[in-house]
């Protein structure tokens, strides 16, 4: 993968980082949590959240302009001292 950019933000959403693999470009959400209290970070993402990522990710991809490429939301959470990537972590319809 390589790096587009990162904490992109518009007023109704941010992305964490925007990366692109063979050709695709990959949303990133970027979640911490100390304890898995409440979920943990993977859980944290919550349906609002996603559509906020989804907006904000739809707003980037217009401003450059040209055919819509392909795309995919992934999670990067870090709980209880390890990392863990989820791709394809929801879809363009928040699921």
């Amino acid at each position: 993968m390589r790096h587009l950019a990162h904490q992109v933000r518009y007023p109704f959403g941010e992305i964490d980082l925007i990366m692109v693999d063979a050709g695709v470009f990959v949303f990133v959400e970027v979640r911490m949590r100390a304890s898995p209290a409440y979920g943990g970070a993977l859980a944290s993402v919550t349906r609002s959240k996603r559509r906020r990522i989804i907006l904000a990710a739809r707003a980037w991809l217009q401003a450059r302009g040209g055919p819509e490429p392909a795309c995919r939301f992934d999670l990067m959470a870090h709980e209880c001292g390890q990392w863990c990537w989820v791709a394809h972590a929801f879809d363009e319809t928040g699921r």
